[in-house]
This record gives C-alpha cells, structure tokens and sequence, in this order.
C-alpha cells in the first residue's frame, strides 16, 4: 500500500530524494520533482518511484479526508488501472478547488513556484475543473506572471505524470507577501470605504435578518457588496481600499489579503454556546473563553496588521451538519456546524461595535 511519510521521517526516507530545493529571489521553493500519481479532487501526489507521498508536505484540507489513500481499496485501484491512466510529461501542477478561499490560498500559490529556474524543466502548466468560475482569476495571475507556456484543464480522475513538479505547501506569510508583491499595482489605495460583505447570493450560512441590517448599515455610509458581481481584480482594489469590512464568516473574506494595515474587520460568527445574547470580542479575548472558530481570516488580519474582531450571533438551524465521509468528533461537529447554520443578528449591539470602529 501506500506510505505516508511523516515530517520527522522525510530525510531518512526514499521520498527525500524525489523532494528539490530551488532559490529564487530570496525564497526557497520546496518541489516534488518526480514521477507520480494524482488525483484532480484532492491534488495529493504520490510518488510511482517509492510509492511514499506526506501529508504533512502536500495536503491542504482536513487530514481525515486523505485517509483512503492508505488504504489498500486505493491502491487496488491503482495497481489495476495504472497502465491505463492517462499521462502527461514535464507539468507543473496547480489544479483548483470549488471553494475560493482553498483555491486562493491552498492550490493558486503553488503558481509561485514558476519561476525562470523551474519553468525550464516545464512543458505545460495543469488545472483543474472546478464548479467556481475561476477561468478569471487564473487569467490575470498567469498574465501577471508572463506564462506562456501550455495551460492544460483536466477533468476530475486520476492522473499519471512523468518527471514534473508539485510544490510543497507554503506558509502563509510567504503566500500573502507573494500575492502583494504580484498585484501591487492594484495596492495604491487609500483605506476610506466601510463595506459590508452580502451572502445574500449564497446557498447557506446567511444573516436571515440581513435586509433589515443592510439599511442599517447604509445609514452608517456602508457600502453593500456581493463579491460574485465583481472581478478578481476588482475584489482586490476593494479590500485595498477598504477602512472597515463587515461580513459573515465565509470564503469572500480571503481577500484580506490586499487590505492595508490598521482596517477595521468584523467577522460575524454563529454563537453554540450562548445562543440568546450576541456579544463581541478580540481573537486573544476569544481563545480564552472558546475554542469553535474557525480561523483562517484572523490568520491572515494577524499577518497584514489588520483590526479583526469576531461577532458571535444567534444560530439558526444548528441541526444543518455537512454530510462527510469520515467519522467526526463533537468539535468536528461545531466547526462544521459553522460552514452551513444561518444567524440572526441583534442590531443594536452590532451597531454599538461598528460604531467602535469606524
């Protein structure tokens, strides 16, 4: 079956010698350069040489959902399609995701890694198909970059590559810093604008009181936006023009990168544990009472310098679990529970905190 090989173990294992360094302007880039094996949904290389591969190095979702690719149904399959698989040679692999936020940071980044020195061992350049219309946003990074080599969209499956490069995950101060350093012409901006991120568009997690919220916000000289409507680009000189952004947790939020130090972000969560009074807090405040958040955009505010609090409003519909293909603990549960119940929110003590803020 197939190894995973674990962060303390790579340089004593056969994996070790498929991984290469390149530095380029200061930053060192970590590839697999290899032949392997992938599949387009989870973009989770595993090598044909040594058959190892490393969580630790290559997934960018929640390690449980990797679980079956030990397991010996996966590589059942394998063995019996290998020569059937379709092959490509010489690629450098970036893929896609359907959720922004993981396409942004966990799968786009790895486009970083293209540099002079490497794009001389590449052919062609492999996405993948995805539900997001992304066809934009890959559009304006690869012409930022000066690509001109193939660009290759694959379909979901599994996949055989010959000799090409999958880079290892990047952390994301080096992420962000590489996304202001490729747009920085879009990051001239002066931070005057309020803006309230609308999921009124979206299929779940919304304010269910958002219309009577939304005049409220205008009397405050907010700015409504759905981020659907706009173009990458358009997004980014948003954020970067933004002096306080309010929205419900979600993906929009990922352009925070491009805010400038000192903006004002709210972030509006569904409370489980007090569910009857809204109240707000600072992230340091929050991890001494409560641990049930998820914090992917606080990450990012603690990186750009940026003012983030977190909102905790009534739930609605607790009972929407997504459904996963893994067992869950109970705190698996209430982070799950986040990407999918509604909220109510009680203006006034909203108000009184934008007010803080603004």
């Amino acid at each position: 079956m197939f190894k995973d090989i674990h962060l303390n173990e790579i340089n004593s294992s056969e994996l070790n010698k498929e991984l290469k360094n390149i530095n380029f302007q200061n930053y060192d880039y970590n590839y697999l350069k290899t032949d392997f094996i992938l599949d387009t949904k989870y973009l989770f290389p595993i090598s044909i040489k040594s058959n190892q591969t490393s969580t630790n190095l290559f997934s960018h979702l929640y390690y449980k959902k990797y679980n079956h690719f030990f397991a010996k149904d996966y590589y059942d399959f394998i063995k019996k399609n290998f020569n059937n698989l379709e092959t490509f040679s010489n690629s450098f692999i970036i893929g896609s995701h359907n959720n922004y936020y993981h396409f942004i940071i966990d799968i786009l980044p790895r486009i970083f890694g293209y540099n002079e020195i490497s794009k001389q061992y590449v052919d062609n350049i492999i996405f993948s198909e995805t539900k997001l219309g992304q066809n934009e946003i890959i559009k304006s990074v690869t012409d930022f970059k000066e690509i001109d080599q193939e660009i290759i969209t694959l379909k979901q499956g599994t996949y055989k590559f010959i000799n090409s490069i999958f880079t290892v995950k990047q952390s994301l101060q080096n992420i962000i810093n590489n996304y202001r350093k490729l747009f920085s012409e879009n990051l001239k901006n002066i931070s005057k604008k309020n803006i309230y991120i609308s999921r009124s568009d979206a299929e779940q997690r919304k304010i269910i009181n958002e219309h009577e919220l939304i005049n409220k916000l205008k009397d405050l000289n907010f700015e409504i936006i759905r981020l659907s409507e706009l173009t990458f680009l358009d997004q980014i000189k948003l954020f970067n023009s933004a002096k306080c952004i309010v929205g419900l947790h979600g993906a929009g939020l990922t352009n925070l990168i491009f805010a400038n130090p000192g903006t004002s972000v709210i972030e509006i969560f569904p409370d489980f544990t007090n569910p009857t009074v809204d109240w707000y807090c600072s992230p340091d405040e929050q991890n001494n009472k409560l641990n049930n958040i998820r914090s992917h955009f606080i990450k990012i505010s603690n990186i750009n310098n940026l003012d983030h609090m977190i909102y905790f409003a009534k739930d609605i519909n607790q009972s929407k679990i997504n459904k996963k293909n893994f067992k869950m603990n109970n705190n698996e549960k209430v982070l799950t529970s986040i990407t999918t119940v509604d909220v109510e929110v009680n203006f006034e003590k909203l108000y009184e905190l934008i007010n803080l803020k603004i």
